[in-house]
């Protein structure tokens, strides 16, 4: 019996496996039947283009003024022109010898000069004098805006000047001052504002640019020397970093010791426009609706979100590269006022480059924003994204999309590749 069994066994194992795989074959029309004999059919893999941006918008002011590391000298007649307010609201009245207990009233300025400390420049770029001016103003109120400083940068003002060729500033500018108008601030009586408002700029035989850091990078802020002594020997200079005392408020006051301004500028995009970049530079904000059965029943393996890119002709650089990231938002849907949203973005490395002058559509992966996204409650955690400049505030270059203003063929679109998975149950 048992010899009998052995020879039999072969084709009874046959014979089951044959049932078996009989049986899948009669049911791989209904989905699941035989999980475990019967080999696993691929899933189709899916593509769909959907207008899923429910709301877009952009804010502009990024990074908001004073709060800069990096502050942009620019001159390019046809296109942009910034510059530099620097403030030093605490002129002293007095200096040390060495070893010296007592301090000495100041009674003369030998020297005096600003020293700015560069951060990016091009050292093949041609000549820049840097021109400084006196744009302290008496006019209460608003005193940070371009209408009331811009008309300051006029040659009766002028206070200091220097020329560099492009090898010479690549590490820093050493500008002279007037030492006799510093002298009289200085001298001012007791119950008079001692103060010295500086306004930076630079001019060049052809468009020119460098950026310098501000206060907010330490060590490296634009200081003040004076030498009010022929004994350098025994009598330091006196050095000092921007301070403000306005407005009353000290927080905003310590961010207004130095910041940018614009003094002239492109137009400002038009309405059915999203603007990324710039200075002061702008940010835009999405909001996704996708539908549930693909972000959350799907496995989704792509995501690009396609961009109608609209030339601009009078952008700074506009056929220079630059570059743009998309990154997630962190502020939940407590936060409803979406300039301060938009201060709650991650920091990322990805980015996609974009020549400002052309006209194309642009593709921006966001596969790993749009995963985030998956079995989260918007109504804690909405579905939005930014767009920022890689360089923000830095350079002047930005790029135009069209958004959902613009005619249906270039709005914002969602391509989606995705798996539908498969429904639970049992065969």
């Amino acid at each position: 019996m048992k010899a009998l069994l052995n020879r039999t066994r072969p084709l009874l194992l046959a014979t089951v496996v044959a049932g078996a795989v009989a049986a899948c074959d009669e049911s791989l029309e209904s989905g699941l039947a035989c999980p475990a004999l019967c080999p696993e059919q691929p899933a189709p893999v899916r593509d769909t283009t959907l207008f899923a941006v429910a709301l877009d918008t952009m804010v502009g002011g990024f990074p908001p003024l004073g709060t800069e590391a990096e502050l942009a000298l620019t001159y390019r007649p046809d296109t942009l022109e910034t510059s530099v307010i620097v403030r030093y609201d605490s002129l002293p009245e007095s200096f040390q010898h060495v070893n010296v207990p007592d301090d000495s009233t100041i009674e003369r300025v030998d020297s005096a000069f600003i020293k700015l400390r560069v951060s990016r420049s091009d050292t093949l770029g041609p000549p820049i004098t840097v021109e400084i001016f006196n744009v302290d103003t008496v006019t209460a109120g608003e005193d940070t805006s371009a209408t009331v400083l811009g008309p300051l940068f006029i040659p009766s003002r002028l206070i200091g000047s220097r020329t560099f060729a492009g090898v010479e500033y690549r590490d820093s500018l050493i500008v002279p001052i007037d030492t006799q108008f510093v002298l009289d601030r200085i001298q001012l009586p007791p119950d008079s504002v001692r103060r010295l408002r500086l306004g930076i700029r630079i001019r060049s035989p052809e468009s020119a640019e460098i950026q310098v850091f501000s206060s907010n990078f330490g060590a490296a802020a634009p200081l003040l020397y004076l030498r009010v002594s022929p004994d350098t020997l025994n009598v330091p200079a006196v050095q000092m970093g921007p301070t403000s005392r306005t407005p009353d408020n000290r927080a905003v006051a310590a961010d207004l010791a130095d910041f940018q301004l614009i003094t002239f500028g492109p137009a400002p995009p038009l309405p059915e426009v999203l603007r990324v970049g710039g200075i002061p530079a702008r940010r835009v904000y999405m909001r996704f609706t996708i539908p549930e059965e693909i972000i959350d029943s799907s496995s989704i393996i792509r995501a690009t979100l396609l961009l109608t890119q609209r030339p601009v002709r009078d952008a700074p650089r506009a056929q220079d590269t630059m570059a743009i990231q998309a990154l997630r938002i962190h502020a939940s849907s407590v936060v409803t006022d979406i300039a301060k949203a938009l201060l709650f973005i991650a920091l990322g490395t990805d980015s996609t480059v974009i020549v400002p002058g052309d006209s194309t559509v642009r593709l921006v992966e966001i596969i790993d924003l749009v995963k985030a996204w998956r079995l989260a409650d918007t109504a804690i955690t909405p579905r939005a994204i930014a767009l920022r400049s890689a360089t923000e505030g830095i350079d002047g270059r930005f790029v135009d999309f069209f958004s959902n203003e613009a005619p249906a063929d270039v709005r914002p679109r969602l391509v989606l590749t995705y798996v539908p998975r498969p429904a639970p149950g049992l065969p």
